[in-house]
């Protein structure tokens, strides 16, 4: 059963990694409604663009009404080469893995977000 509009975006903005513009992302939210896909789509969208992130190096993100408005969900990220990256200890599963911003791996991070 689908939420409602508020909880999504509320869910939304939990998982995306720049708490920026809250009412900007919000309104933004709202006038993508049409074309937005469904929200584990966007959920996942977004868990591959911080995994992208993380890899490159590059941890500066879209503020997330750019990231609505652009229809960042449909965008492909690849790595175009092997970038060494530590691996740390997850908090959760205590695996060795690639960290997220809050200690998870991406595995946890994906269930914990409701993605898998």
């Amino acid at each position: 059963m689908a939420g409602t509009m508020s909880d999504e975006f509320d869910r939304f903005w939990m998982a995306y990694p720049l708490k920026v513009a809250k009412g900007a992302a919000r309104k933004a939210w709202v006038k993508t409604e049409a074309i937005r896909p469904p929200l584990t789509e966007v959920l996942g969208s977004i868990a591959r663009y911080i995994e992208f992130k993380n890899a490159s190096g590059f941890l500066s993100y879209k503020h997330p009404a750019t990231w609505i408005y652009a229809e960042c969900w449909a965008d492909v990220y690849e790595i175009a080469i092997e970038i060494a990256r530590p691996s740390i200890t997850c908090l959760t599963c205590k695996q060795k893995a690639y960290m997220w911003t809050d200690g998870k791996c991406s595995g946890c991070w994906q269930r914990y977000m409701g993605v898998k």
